[in-house]
């Protein structure tokens, strides 16, 4: 099989665990890889009708519908493309009087062949393209070539359709099915083709192989090539020495990066010419993704391929010598964090002198986060109302340092000796995010740059990129992070991490940074952070405390009397109906034997010792257990929740309580004054807590709610309340501490933004209390007893309007609400190119005809 060739683009680095998990062979990995190819061949099919208009489309045929990708999957799929594409070109034309052969290993529904036919049609007149993968794929992957007329005609008039591992052969392209790791039988099919030996072989792998275990992929690599698991090879110059080390003569290997910025692969006219397709601006994380691929491409014992030798200099060069590595200390706090990058944070202290790290701004899971993640540095739980303390200064022009040290994505920490660089990715290809680059003066006026490594024995580090950073006493403080991957999807630093830089580097850390002496650290909260109005236009003061009223008792007298409570439309306690005998029999006991002991359950737990649960935060966690033994815990005041959901269909059907626990629903019943309701009815939950409040949120559905056992304090907002209570647009929960609030003997900076300025209602339920609650209305929840438990009943009450499509909680917002929501957002977008005055003129204008409208006007 020599000469031969090799050509690899793979990640650079382990992603993660489903990826280090792909091995060859295995059932999930066969299913992994069959995603893996879907996902990839929409991308490239986006790729193809944007920046290809002119050539023929063949990725179309293995697409069922178009979807246009992000402008960053875009460019990724096609600089992934152009980089195979000119290993291949090269491959093609290169002058040989040998049969020549394009095996790809790991193919899935990829058109190599068609594209280098329909684009070197001329040099392809002598070889034979190859497609392997596994079996279930490439047959397939044969029905579209069969049924597909315009793929078909690369078969010409003769060709073979088989049922071994050969499943479609013709003179110019073949199609087998193989297991990858089977060596001798994948030799043995190629050689029914022709010697190989006689060959010029180029096998081409796009990241598909490189899913494979590593002795497996090692071995595939000492037959013919691959790049395999990266693990064990994680820096480019133990790529190439990999393939050294396994007979390959001659190894070329360029990052992505080096590639896009390399006229061999991508001219500048090129590069520029992309803008004129979609507008681009995701460098960041273009840089860092690219900075993890890599394509490889070997030659064999005797091959002479055309390549400039300043090219393989550069491509082929181990990375920059790293300085001496300083032996820096990781420790890792709280690995269940919000997921927040590109913010900013700062450390606080209250008057006690307990001080709190918070984490603000940026990006969150949703988009733009307006909020601020609170963690307490020490054991403390409370943080007093915080100052604004931002400012600017004016920064002085720098003389060049003697290292290139533009960063994107780094963060800058000063120490008063200097400053610290954290992170980023940078021309330097030796930084990959998880590097620190100290700065300081040499005396001489010139700044320079020291770079400090971490331990390589560290049990944990962060992933630097997007991160916050802040000065700690014996180094710093990196809090949150991450970026997205044109191909693999987004990756989150979801934890907070202590680096301790040693004494004897050359870092000095003046007394500012040493105030922090926190050997704990503790997420506590999350806090969103709300504007009390528009620039220009002041919000109303509202100088008196919120007192809340309590909700009126009724008794239902005639069979109509629920209507009439409907139509007025406020919330109201109704006394004496008769909802079965569940107010008597419903024991903890009794409760557990008639949904069994054994039935599994998932309830809310909060993750620490505190009653406030908080949806927006997710501050608690979805724990999977028994019902006796969570009925035991919360009978002795365990801080969980139950909220049921539909036993057999919790994903596509809402709770019934008649379906999901049919034993209890015999005890429980609505009576005929609340016939509306059945005759309406959408869902039936139970509800069983112990010591922990219900956020402070609002259903769509009008619905009621029935203590059976223990006691429940609610706090409800008329639906007119919401702009004063921490509600993000299209956000149905909100992170306020209404019976904190509440209770306060004093209004104090600290609720604001709080109640000021509502008008909360108080009630309180017992066995045997319903409560009507209107939709819309706000409202939290709190025990007063150990253990409560309640059934709530949601119903429509409303003719027309509600979101169509699945809606398990009853909680989607109404039709008119989500289609007036994308409207504003267009609306909005219209006006983004208008000078600030001018977009706020006519947008305050409109909000205006808005509030008008709500009115009736």
């Amino acid at each position: 099989m020599e000469p031969a060739t090799a050509s690899k683009i793979a990640p650079a680095v382990a992603g993660s665990r489903a990826l280090d998990d792909l091995i060859m062979g295995s059932d999930e990995a066969k299913e992994m890889a069959t995603k893996t190819n879907s996902s990839s061949i929409m991308s490239k099919r986006s790729v193809e009708r944007l920046y290809y208009p002119d050539e023929t489309h063949f990725f179309r045929y293995f697409v069922r519908k178009f979807q246009r990708r992000a402008p960053l999957i875009n460019r990724g799929y096609w600089l992934r493309l152009r980089a195979i594409d000119v290993v291949v070109r090269k491959f093609l034309t290169c002058p040989s009087s040998r049969k020549k052969l394009v095996i790809n290993l790991g193919c899935g529904s990829d058109v190599l062949p068609w594209q280098s036919y329909a684009r070197y049609n001329a040099a392809c007149e002598n070889v034979l393209f190859i497609d392997i993968d596994y079996p279930d794929l490439m047959q397939k992957k044969r029905a579209v070539v069969l049924e597909t007329p315009e793929l078909k005609a690369l078969l010409g008039e003769h060709y073979i359709v088989g049922e071994s591992d050969i499943l479609l052969r013709s003179r110019r392209y073949c199609q087998i099915g193989c297991d990858l790791r089977q060596l001798q039988q994948l030799r043995a099919t190629l050689e029914t083709f022709l010697p190989l030996d006689d060959c010029d072989v180029l096998f081409v792998a796009e990241v598909s192989i490189t899913y494979m275990d590593t002795a497996s992929a090692d071995s595939l690599l000492q037959w013919a090539s691959t790049v395999g698991k990266v693990r064990q090879y994680p820096t480019i110059e133990s790529q190439r020495r990999r393939f050294l080390d396994r007979g390959w003569a001659d190894v070329a290997i360029w990052d992505l990066w080096q590639v896009w910025s390399d006229d061999y692969f991508v001219t500048s006219t090129e590069r520029s010419a992309l803008d004129r397709v979609e507008p681009f601006d995701e460098w960041e994380e273009f840089i860092l993704f690219a900075r993890h691929y890599f394509i490889i491409h070997a030659l064999g014992p005797g091959v002479n391929l055309e390549r400039p030798e300043w090219t393989l200099a550069r491509a082929a060069a181990p990375q920059n010598q790293s300085p001496e590595r300083s032996h820096i200390d990781v420790t890792a706090h709280c690995e269940k964090s919000p997921k927040r990058r590109y913010g900013e944070a700062i450390i606080a202290s209250n008057s006690r002198g307990e001080q709190s790290l918070l984490h603000m701004g940026g990006l969150g899971s949703n988009g733009r986060a307006d909020s601020c993640d609170i963690y307490a540095l020490g054991r403390h739980t409370e943080l007093e109302h915080l100052p604004p303390t931002i400012e600017f200064d004016p920064v002085p022009d720098q003389q060049r340092l003697r290292l290139n040290v533009a960063l994107f994505g780094a963060k800058c920490v000063n120490f008063g000796s200097g400053w610290l660089l954290c992170g980023g990715l940078g021309q330097e290809a030796s930084f990959l995010g998880g590097d620190f680059v100290f700065i300081d003066n040499d005396g001489s006026g010139l700044r320079t740059a020291q770079v400090l490594r971490p331990n390589d024995q560290s049990a944990a580090f962060p992933f630097m990129v997007g991160c916050a950073a802040v000065a700690s006493p014996r180094g710093v403080l990196i809090i949150g992070g991450g970026a997205t991957c044109f191909s693999m999807g987004t990756f989150w630093e979801a934890g907070v991490y202590s680096i301790k830089i040693p004494p004897r580097s050359c870092v000095q850390i003046d007394d500012h940074s040493r105030a922090l002496s926190a050997t704990t650290i503790e997420h506590i909260a999350t806090s969103r952070i709300v504007s009390s109005g528009v620039a220009g236009k002041q919000a109303p003061a509202h100088s008196e405390k919120a007192t809340a009223i309590q909700v009126p008792r009724v008794r239902l007298g005639t069979d109509n009397a629920f209507k009439d409570v409907l139509m007025d439309a406020k919330p109201v306690i109704i006394e004496g109906l008769h909802m079965g005998k569940c107010v008597k029999t419903w024991t903890p006991q009794y409760m557990a034997e008639q949904v069994g002991e054994q039935t599994e359950v998932v309830v809310h737990e909060s993750h620490r010792d505190s009653e406030k649960m908080d949806f927006n935060s997710k501050n608690f966690d979805y724990v999977s257990d028994h019902f006796g033994k969570i009925i035991a815990q919360m009978e002795s005041g365990a801080r969980m929740y139950l909220r049921s959901l539909s036993r057999d269909k919790p994903s596509e059907a809402p709770a019934n309580l008649e379906l999901d626990f049919p034993r209890l629903a015999q005890d429980f019943c609505l009576p005929p004054e609340l016939e509306y309701i059945r005759d309406n009815f959408f869902s039936s939950v139970l509800r069983v807590s112990g010591r922990v409040n219900m956020w402070l949120h609002y259903d769509v559905m009008a619905n009621v709610y029935t203590q059976i056992s223990g006691a429940k304090r609610m706090i409800l907002f008329p639906p007119s309340d919401v702009a004063n209570l921490a509600f993000a647009p299209g956000a149905s929960s909100s992170s306020i501490d209404v019976f904190k609030a509440l209770d306060a003997k004093t209004r104090t900076p600290d609720d604001t933004p709080g109640l000021a300025g509502t008008h909360p209602h108080e009630a309180i339920l017992g066995p045997g209390d319903v409560l009507f609650l209107p939709a819309l209305w706000l409202h939290a929840a709190t025990p007063l007893s150990n253990m409560s438990v309640a059934v709530n009943t949601f119903f429509r009450d409303l003719e027309s309007g509600y979101a169509a499509g699945r809606d398990v909680y009853g909680n989607r917002d109404l039709a008119a609400y989500e289609k007036a929501r994308l409207d504003a957002a267009r609306m909005a977008k219209s006006f983004q190119q208008l000078p600030l005055e001018t977009r706020r003129f006519y947008l305050s204008r409109i909000a205006d005809e808005l509030r008008q409208a709500a009115e009736g006007a």
